[in-house]
């Protein structure tokens, strides 16, 4: 993928795997872990879904 560093800039290519999102929040809770809680999406899609605090260092700009 081709994304931009947020601090500098700077345009480069980053090999970006995607994450799974747990829709019922943080472990401890019940079926935290169960296939139908989870949710495949990419780190800055993830980003969105998070509370503020996790943050990625690029933003994507497009495929390869």
């Amino acid at each position: 993928m081709i994304v931009k560093d947020r601090g500098t800039g700077e345009i480069y290519e980053k090999l970006v795997s995607k994450e799974l999102h747990h829709a019922n929040g943080n472990r401890g809770i019940p079926g935290f872990d169960e296939p139908i809680n989870l949710r495949e999406v990419w780190p800055w899609d993830h980003e969105e879904l998070l509370p503020p605090g996790r943050k990625i260092n690029y933003d994507f700009i497009r495929f390869k």
